[in-house]
């Protein structure tokens, strides 16, 4: 397709929109569609995956997804698409099928309230419905899926870490020294870091904080001062980098007054 036109239904204002980003920030797939909320139905109007992705379960997952945010945020009991001969089969897979079931009008159709209602709608407790209580549901549990997956700092420090990660500077401390062609670094080097590592703590929860964050970043900065001259190119590149941090740091509003 061209890039006109999936930006024109992209960006339409009448559609929403689902995307599978990976952790280096590039969009691998998505899904854009336009509720009907009126008639309770959705028209699927983009799907796409990157090719080199295809055939790996990302569109699978990705409208397995569409689906759970659908039925938990709306009203929406239908989608509705048309594909071309080489999507086919991918529809069919997620359940799709040219047998069009939805009513074309609703409104002459009553549905009464159940009888349990006939004095209002009253809070009942979620425990005293057997289905609920035989799953081993807990008020715990709920309050536990609610909690933040990760820190308030980590969607900042993602971006900060790329910014790195993708910077001309950054290709020495990518990975940890290999001890086979530096015999020697560890012996000079106690506390060593490099980026990918930051990168695994950063997904592990590790940095609570930019300070911890920026811990572990001069660690590599100053590893590398430490067993380079300071007229190498492996030393310069760090003071590149490291400059660059630091001009990243001040361009976020949170941290812009903060001295270090």
């Amino acid at each position: 397709m061209p890039k006109s036109y999936v930006a024109r239904l992209v960006y339409d204002r009448t559609h929403l929109s689902i995307a599978i980003v990976r952790q280096s920030l590039e969009v691998v797939g998505g899904i854009t569609y336009r509720p009907f909320n009126h008639r309770r139905f959705a028209e699927i109007v983009f799907c796409a995956v990157s090719a080199d992705r295809q055939v790996k379960g990302y569109g699978a997952h990705l409208m397995s997804h569409l689906k759970d945010y659908v039925k938990a945020s709306s009203d929406i009991m239908h989608f509705l698409t048309c594909a071309d001969n080489s999507a086919i089969g991918y529809f069919k897979k997620q359940g799709f099928t040219k047998e069009i079931a939805l009513e074309k009008k609703k409104s002459h159709i009553v549905h009464r309230p159940p009888k349990e209602w006939k004095d209002g709608i009253k809070e009942i407790n979620p425990l005293d419905v057997p289905a609920i209580r035989q799953s081993g549901w807990s008020p715990d549990m709920d309050e536990l899926a609610r909690k933040p997956r990760r820190g308030p700092s980590y969607n900042q420090l993602l971006r900060l870490l790329n910014d790195m990660l993708n910077h001309s500077s950054a290709w020495p401390f990518l990975v940890p020294v290999d001890c086979d062609e530096v015999t020697d670094y560890y012996d000079v080097i106690t506390e060593p870091m490099d980026l990918g590592t930051m990168e695994n703590k950063l997904e592990a929860d590790q940095y609570v904080t930019l300070d911890d964050f920026i811990r572990d970043a001069k660690l590599i900065f100053d590893n590398c001062r430490k067993y380079n001259d300071e007229n190498t190119p492996y030393a310069k590149l760090a003071n590149s980098l490291e400059r660059y941090m630091w001009r990243r740091i001040k361009l976020v509003s949170e941290w812009s007054e903060r001295e270090f």
